[in-house]
């Protein structure tokens, strides 16, 4: 019987609440700019941009995006590296669909792990559902071997080459954005030697498909076990913690 004992003392019960941030953008409409922004099951940010064909070998493309948390332009540039915190995320394009009326869609891909890691840099890693931030376009220009620079600036795009209409690019800065996170929560019992014994969704009472928890929302349901069977043994719950799934090695008791 002590033997049992000085066992169930040393198995500790621990649980984990892993969670990870799938966010999905809802933005306004603006004439040529991010027309469409949804989260994808597969775990991606996807969007569209609609723009006018080029009629010359002088381009020009969006490959990536600042986030803040403010407005970065003023009535002469937009700067939105400056003035704060920023992140910024990298976009990959997919497809691509001729409209017929000398406009072009393009559909993109930016992986959800960007867009929280750049949520981070941009000090908005405790924003709340329906929280707003604001995207601004990183472009490149393509001219025969020009090599691909960063334009960040509304002014240095301006005035990377002799555009036709330089005033367009303005559109594509300081676009806001809501967004209307939801994450899973998941319940996870491990021995002390960390032997996964159990783990379970917990459901938020929100009207979700999913069941997911909203950003900034307490999770405030979970209910825990003080022992629990596994395996021919009853182990003791001894402690909790929350953990996130982007950050496992750090641990919140």
């Amino acid at each position: 019987m002590k033997k049992l004992v000085k066992r169930l003392v040393l198995c500790f019960l621990m649980v984990s609440l892993l969670i990870e941030l799938l966010v999905v953008f809802s933005i306004k409409p603006v004439a040529y700019a991010a027309d469409d922004i949804r989260f994808n099951p597969s775990g991606s940010i996807e969007f569209s941009t609609t723009s006018t064909q080029a009629s010359t070998s002088i381009r020009y493309k969006t490959v990536g995006f600042t986030i803040a948390r403010n407005a970065r332009c003023t009535s002469t540039n937009c700067a939105p590296q400056q003035g704060g915190p920023f992140g910024v995320v990298r976009i990959t394009q997919y497809r691509e669909v001729d409209n017929g009326d000398r406009t072009v869609t393009t559909y993109f891909r930016v992986p959800v792990n960007q867009v929280n890691d750049a949520l981070e840099a941009a000090g908005l890693e405790k924003i709340t559902n329906g929280g707003q931030i604001w995207l601004s376009s990183i472009f490149h220009v393509i001219n025969g071997s020009r090599p691909n620079t960063d334009f960040v600036t509304l002014q240095s795009i301006k005035n990377a080459e002799s555009w036709a209409d330089p005033s367009k690019f303005r559109q594509y800065y300081d676009i806001p954005v809501k967004v209307n996170g939801f994450y899973p929560v998941t319940k996870i019992y491990r021995t002390s030697e960390g032997t996964e014994m159990y783990s379970a969704k917990v459901e938020s009472d929100i009207e979700d498909v999913d069941k997911n928890w909203p950003v900034g929302k307490p999770v405030d349901t979970v209910m825990l076990d003080k022992t629990f069977p596994f395996q021919g043994d009853t182990y003791k719950l001894v402690k909790s913690y929350v953990q996130s799934k982007r950050k496992l090695n750090e641990q919140n008791f």
